[in-house]
């Protein structure tokens, strides 16, 4: 039977479409499961792993990273290439939840959908639920809490917690793949202060603010050319964006696949940077953080 963190509390979440959603999920996997047929007329007992619905990519790696590779299903609700932040689910996010043993969500308020949206999902369910994003200080407006390495090690032992509960028969496992998930993210975090250590400056620049935590972690500046939530950051903000990019001597300007580059190309032009690509949504954030890390040693460098 599955046990629950908290109790489940039935909330209206956007009425009667939130229920036809569920009653055309439910419907679909009913008739699917009714069209396999069974082989040579038997009956067979497969052993179903448990499913880990989480809700975007980086808390997928996470995981990954915790769960024996044989020992569960892993389900990313938000899919690869689309920003969390203009995200709604659909039928697909529906069915896998419903089918869910455990759903690790960020639980950050800048992440509306899971506040809006995953009381209704959950609430005919008996899904366990865990919010990685409490385990660490977080600023309101910027979910991206896994691109600092403490943070992101305290996720990884709040994770490993709830899968030692989730399959208690694999604990000595996921212990194992925890500690040296630890090792691999200080050995991260130790390669990128060395290359922010070459690199010498002290700010870079960025369309969207999304590496304030790698920043906070770092003791850096991040410039940013838009706001959090708004695609214009206004004529005299950006003047002083860009006046203080060239005063920093910035030749670098870092985008994300997730959101429209035009802005950035536009300040690059302006400043005679080049435009680079650096996505903060990796499925490993170790990965994103070498590469952040790899990009303001370019920046230099050029």
């Amino acid at each position: 039977m599955r046990r629950s963190f908290a109790s489940k509390k039935r909330v209206r979440s956007h009425g009667r479409g939130l229920q036809a959603i569920r009653i055309l999920a439910t419907t679909l996997l009913a008739v699917s499961i009714a069209c396999v047929p069974e082989p040579d007329g038997q009956s067979e007992q497969v052993e179903q792993l448990p499913v880990i619905a989480v809700s975007v990519l980086p808390l997928a790696g996470i995981v990954d990273q915790i769960v024996p590779e044989d020992a569960a299903t892993i389900e990313v609700l938000v899919p690869p290439g689309t920003s969390p932040h203009a995200f709604e689910p659909g039928i697909g996010q529906l069915t896998v939840i419903e089918g869910a043993d455990l759903v690790v969500e960020l639980g950050h308020p800048a992440f509306r959908w899971e506040r809006a949206w995953l009381d209704g999902l959950l609430a005919s369910t008996e899904a366990v639920r865990i919010r990685l994003a409490e385990v660490c200080v977080f600023e309101e407006d910027d979910p991206h809490i896994w691109l600092d390495t403490d943070c992101l090690r305290s996720m990884a032992r709040k994770t490993a917690t709830a899968m030692g509960e989730l399959m208690p028969e694999r604990l000595t496992e996921i212990e194992s793949r925890r500690v040296a998930f630890e090792e691999a993210i200080g050995a991260a975090d130790r390669s990128v202060s060395r290359s922010i250590s070459d690199a010498g400056s002290r700010s870079f620049l960025v369309q969207h603010p999304a590496w304030g935590y790698f920043a906070r972690a770092h003791g850096l500046e991040q410039l940013s050319i838009l706001s959090h939530g708004s695609g214009d950051r206004g004529s005299v903000r950006l003047a002083r964006v860009i006046d203080a990019a060239r005063a920093d001597g910035i030749a670098t300007v870092i985008v994300q696949p997730q959101v429209n580059q035009e802005a950035a190309q536009l300040v690059a032009d302006e400043i005679g940077a080049t435009v680079r690509e650096v996505d903060p949504l990796m499925r490993n954030p170790l990965e994103s953080l070498e590469a952040m890390a790899a990009a303001l040693l370019g920046d230099v460098r050029r």
